[in-house]
């Protein structure tokens, strides 16, 4: 599987493009975040709004009241939460941040 990361470019972080991953069967898109994040010494931050956790900030990225952070799988926007999309091989998964106002679903 891909992760991507697509940073607003106000924030001078380097986008993450086709960053191939293994990982084990039944990894959702929120677990593959979290793993790419460990092992490159990322900051990732989560709420946990249950029934769903959703990110608020990567790299010191954060969410404000007009843009945050989404997810596509395959770039298809999704609205299905990224902790129940379970990732299967040669899927590809970008997290962009983006204004609320952008997002169509």
């Amino acid at each position: 599987a891909y992760i991507e990361i697509d940073y607003p470019d106000e924030s001078g972080v380097a986008d993450v493009e086709d960053f191939q991953m293994q990982i084990p069967e039944g990894t959702n898109a929120m677990e593959m975040l979290e793993m790419y994040c460990d092992e490159n010494d990322i900051e990732l931050t989560l709420a946990d709004t249950s029934p769903t956790i959703y990110v608020t900030s990567i790299n010191g990225v954060a969410e404000t009241t007009d843009a945050g952070w989404v997810y596509e799988i395959d770039d298809e926007m999704t609205m299905e939460a990224a902790d129940k999309c379970i990732v299967t091989e040669g899927m590809s998964i970008t997290w962009e941040y983006m204004s609320w106002d952008e997002i169509s679903v």
